[in-house]
């Protein structure tokens, strides 16, 4: 139960079922679940954690009988929804996807009571910095909440105490996947994401070879200017090769000016565009003034920020462990969407629904530690994962696919509907089952003296 005066101020939604994915996956939700636990009570956030356990075998245990289920002193409350075996089998590719993520977090998102909803998954690790800022209760509705993700080794399992694997999570970083790329934490190379900007990627570049430069190997010999290499290189210059020189010095102008032409009437297209696309709502709020009332600051916002961002750049890395915005959002966006496919880029749908329909970007400057394990997406093991799906004739977006969807998402006016008024499964009676908690002292270390009013 809740601890008294309210309902949950913030609804944590994951989405599983007990086939051990991964590998640990029961040691890897029990840890999950002893954060969320301890971080409630420490920090006097009242949450409720919502389980959806989507298709559960028939040779296991259910997740309520599989798992501890902590007493935080009323602060943090536990259900689990249950989605049959029959429901899953009469979705396309039933009988080759064990579990459909987003249409599971879909079914959480549509029951959940608390004010703020947040989509993650099993495998993290709320950092005390995070847990402390939602408990402020900071969240605004018309904004959506993301942040990095930091990707810890399977070792901090083996720990006990949150202290202790917060500790062991900040130092054995094995990579940060921020909104323009992914940095690796061996060496902190950068990866950039497709279409992120060139002086971005060059930035990053020079940093890591600035980095490299120290002073064990020793003074370098010295150079000359590199003006007088130049003069020195031009002066003994063959007539042949200064003749070959010249020429391809000329392509490059041509090429260069080429590009500038395509890059200026591509500003110039979209700019066009834009403003074309603007001249039917001046029509229609100059025949009907209260039109203006309607037009909310955050509607305003976007059209400004269209104008002087083209490319709308979201953080959609990673975004699929943490979408965080009010109930009455998610609502409206109408959740995720339902294809029934594999739940690759569903999540970045999601964020260029919520940007372009108006929704304000918020990036939460706390970590959140991702627990690496088997069979989950790593930049080393992409490959292999759509060679995989491919094999079993298993359906995904592909970045072309996912590209063409954010345009039509993009010029649609207001939300772009991908589910109807049932999503989330509203038209059917799941189970629905409230987990007594396990009396146990989880009293963290301090909160005693905290100042903070229950």
């Amino acid at each position: 139960m809740l601890a008294p005066q309210s309902k949950p101020y913030l609804s944590i939604v994951v989405s599983s079922r007990n086939d051990n994915h991964g590998g640990d996956l029961n040691r890897r939700t029990q840890t999950f679940i002893n954060s969320v636990a301890e971080q409630c009570q420490r920090h006097r956030l009242r949450a409720e954690l919502i389980f959806v356990e989507w298709n559960p075998p028939e040779d296991r245990g259910p997740l309520a009988d599989e798992l501890d289920w902590p007493d935080c002193g009323g602060w943090c409350s536990y259900r689990i929804i249950t989605v049959p075996r029959e429901v899953h089998l009469g979705l396309a590719c039933g009988d080759k996807l064990p579990l459909y993520q987003m249409l599971a977090k879909n079914v959480g998102i549509r029951r959940a009571l608390g004010e703020h909803v947040l989509a993650t998954n099993v495998d993290l690790i709320f950092s005390n910095e995070l847990a402390a800022w939602l408990a402020k209760r900071p969240l605004k509705q018309g904004h959506y909440y993301r942040t990095d993700r930091y990707d810890v080794p399977m070792d901090v399992m083996g720990l006990q105490g949150s202290d202790e694997q917060l500790t062991f999570c900040r130092n054995n970083l094995l990579r940060v996947h921020t909104k323009y790329g992914t940095i690796d934490g061996a060496d902190w190379s950068y990866t950039p994401l497709p279409g992120i900007a060139w002086w971005r990627h060059m930035r990053q570049k020079i940093r890591h070879v600035l980095s490299d430069r120290n002073e064990a190997r020793g003074p370098r010999a010295p150079r000359p200017p590199v003006l007088r290499r130049l003069g020195s290189a031009v002066w003994n210059m063959s007539p042949r090769n200064a003749v070959r020189y010249s020429a391809r010095m000329g392509r490059l102008s041509v090429r260069l000016a080429r590009g500038t032409a395509r890059l200026a009437k591509r500003i110039a297209f979209h700019y066009a565009k834009v403003s074309l696309a603007s001249i039917p709502r001046a029509v229609r709020f100059a025949v009907r003034p209260t039109q203006w009332k309607r037009a909310s600051l955050m509607g305003l916002k976007r059209r400004l920020r269209n104008w002087t961002n083209p490319l709308g750049r979201m953080h959609t890395n990673g975004c699929g462990d943490f979408t965080l915005m009010s109930r009455e959002d998610w609502s409206r966006l109408g959740g995720y969407a339902e294809l029934e496919i594999f739940s690759w880029h569903l999540d970045s749908l999601l964020v260029y629904s919520a940007f372009h329909s108006g929704m304000l970007e918020r990036h939460i400057p706390h970590h959140l530690y991702h627990i690496e394990h088997r069979g989950g997406w790593t930049p080393e093991s992409a490959d292999g994962l759509w060679k995989r799906l491919r094999e079993k004739e298993i359906p995904f977006l592909t970045n072309e696919d996912l590209d063409l969807l954010h345009e039509r998402i993009q010029e649609a006016e207001g939300v772009y509907e991908f589910n109807d008024q049932n999503w989330g499964m509203a038209h059917r009676e799941l189970p629905d089952e409230v987990i007594a908690p396990k009396m146990a002292d989880l009293e963290p270390s301090g909160i005693a003296n905290s100042n903070r009013a229950a």
